[in-house]
């Protein structure tokens, strides 16, 4: 898609058609999957709607994640509607550094925190669950990668920067 591409992307989702992509500075594009055409673009007072990861909920079609606060020094479980580009904040995630997320085929959010711990929750963030270790160290708190959940395998696909080549 022309005009999609940020060199300090954070982060992007699809989702009913849409491409979202935030960047570090604040600037958020979304984009119609079928016509490529730009749908939204907005300047850099939008730093809390940046999500450092995140992921689409088919069910109530708004994207869940890890967004940073107003002033970026917390990340805040939240979903986001891409129509309406509102956000509702759920919980307060910075603990976990959340790096990769998505839902499996039941509706469960699965997370990758900045440790390498992989986590099991519900979308309201109410229950979690410590499952292990994906055994590498990501570079750092918010290093850059994403995970996916095949939903018809239920397998886990994760690519991270790793710390000292793990």
């Amino acid at each position: 898609i022309e005009g999609a591409y940020f060199s300090d992307a954070t982060s992007s989702v699809v989702g009913d058609g849409k491409l979202y992509i935030c960047s570090w500075y604040g600037f958020a594009k979304i984009f119609d999957m079928t016509t490529g055409e730009q749908l939204m673009s907005s300047g850099a007072d939008a730093v809390g709607n940046i999500f450092y990861s995140a992921c689409y909920d088919e069910q109530s079609k708004l994207v869940y994640g890890a967004f940073f606060n107003d002033d970026a020094t917390a990340l805040l479980w939240a979903s986001f509607d891409m129509n309406t580009q509102v956000k509702t904040v759920i919980a307060d995630v910075s603990q976990y550094g959340i790096i990769g997320c998505d839902f499996d085929a039941s509706g469960n959010v699965w997370f990758i925190a900045a440790d390498g711990t992989i986590y099991r929750t519900d979308k309201q963030f109410r229950n979690v669950t410590t499952l292990g270790n994906i055994g590498a160290t990501p570079a750092c708190e918010y290093s850059n990668g994403g995970m996916c959940i095949d939903k018809e395998t239920n397998t886990i696909y994760w690519a991270f920067d790793i710390l000292n080549g793990e």
